[in-house]
């Protein structure tokens, strides 16, 4: 064996983000993981004839939350950019509370890139400004920041808005990103439109636009619409009916293609009802999420302005412990519910949630609320029942054409009796 592979992910959601692919030790330090929430691990072993396959999962595991004792700083904050050239970005920001930092680590992306494909820009910044180089021209990228103490490293600050990268010459480039583009649903599908870019010396000849579920539907992956749209706008068909999705856009010319926009909001296409003239319900208000023990929190949210015969309430896991707008990683708590609040169970000790909510009629579904604010769940006390814990990483039997016979061992009930299982699949790690 040469080298090792390691991926983590957080529990519940199926992106896996990688460690390191060229590791030549047993052991390795995980950094930036989000305090108070669950990962599992894997890793697989390479040799001169290729990759192994990988481990049985590992975990989940569950680091303690941050807030600013035990030398372990908090987030920065107000990170953002300052001066901007073709291939740099000047960051500053301020220290979060807590113990004063040693030093400081930075990572970034471009827009439009998966959030597991982050790039270190240096973990040895000493002071509270960064110049990022060595980007690349026309880009648009965001940035995140965070702190070390004597007790090691704090969470990452939230991401900063989209920077846009400059043009190094008045010789042509790619274009810059267009602008979020904006989405309507119609009877065929949705009206995408939006503004066109800096085409940096070159005329823009045509755009591309892909889309994907919103709220954290089980196909999470990108699908490409076209890339052949000689506009600033186009009606998207052959979408699911009564489905919530987000579109992003990038522009080409004679020099190559641009960086993605950013994400579009949400847009739900309409119900056959609809489209016969009847109309869902408008989006509830989540009105208050109140903890009421280290497992449960009640929500409560106003009703639509039109007629609903029922809702369906989802939650996750707060990215970084405040509010954020990722659209991915949602589990429904249900989707029969019948009056304006909710006992929302299950839930993960000394963890961070948010949750929305969207109503029902005969004509379909409405749109989601926005995000309610976040809430924390409190430590298990002792002798107190918890959520189980994770089975054993389960074993195939007989397999089939389309078909696995699945089994695994029960895990340690939390101090309840186990009930029922959930089981979810999807295809391999993505390599």
């Amino acid at each position: 064996v040469d080298k090792y592979k390691v991926k983590y992910r957080g529990v519940g959601t199926d992106t896996w983000s990688v460690v390191s692919d060229s590791l030549t030790e047993t052991t390795t330090t995980v950094s930036g993981l989000t305090p108070s929430a669950p990962y599992d691990f894997i890793v697989k072993a390479h040799n001169s004839v290729g990759w192994g396959p990988y481990s049985e999962e590992g975990g989940p595991f569950v680091f303690g939350a941050s807030s600013g004792g035990g030398g372990v700083p908090t987030s920065p904050v107000g990170l953002s950019g300052g001066s901007v050239t073709s291939s740099s970005v000047s960051l500053s920001w301020s220290a979060g509370s807590g113990e004063l930092p040693d030093r400081y680590k930075v990572k970034y992306r471009p827009v439009g890139v998966s959030d597991s494909v982050w790039e270190v820009g240096t973990d040895t910044i000493t002071g509270s400004s960064y110049v990022v180089s060595g980007l690349s021209e026309g880009e648009q990228y965001v940035f995140i920041v965070k702190a070390h103490g004597s007790g090691g490293w704090g969470p990452y600050s939230p991401p900063t808005p989209p920077v846009q990268l400059g043009s190094a010459t008045s010789g042509s480039s790619t274009p810059a990103p267009p602008s979020q583009p904006s989405a309507s649903a119609s009877t065929s599908g949705v009206h995408l439109s939006w503004s066109a870019p800096d085409s940096f010396g070159s005329p823009i000849d045509v755009y591309k636009v892909k889309y994907r579920f919103a709220y954290g539907s089980d196909e999470d992956g990108w699908t490409s619409y076209s890339d052949k749209i000689s506009g600033t706008s186009v009606d998207i068909s052959d979408l699911l009916p009564d489905r919530e999705y987000v579109f992003i856009v990038k522009a080409h010319n004679s020099v190559g293609w641009g960086g993605y926009s950013v994400e579009s909001a949400s847009v739900r296409t309409l119900s056959s009802q609809e489209g016969s003239g009847g109309s869902v319900p408008s989006a509830p208000s989540v009105s208050s999420a109140v903890v009421t023990d280290s497992h449960s929190v009640h929500l409560s949210w106003s009703a639509p302005t039109s007629d609903s015969d029922r809702y369906k309430v989802k939650y996750r896991l707060s990215v970084s412990g405040g509010e954020d707008s990722t659209l991915e990683g949602w589990e429904t708590f249900s989707d029969t519910l019948t009056s304006t609040e909710a006992d929302v169970t299950d839930l993960l000790p000394s963890s961070s949630y948010v949750f929305i909510v969207k109503a029902h009629n005969a004509n379909g579904w409405g749109p989601y609320s926005s995000t309610s604010s976040v809430v924390s769940t409190p430590a298990a006390s002792v002798g107190e029942a918890s959520v189980p814990f994770a089975p054993a990483a389960p074993s195939g039997g007989a397999v089939g054409a389309s078909s696995v016979q699945l089994s695994w061992s029960a895990p340690a009930s939390g101090g309840s009796d186990i009930d029922r299982y959930k089981v979810k699949y999807r295809t391999t790690y993505g390599d």
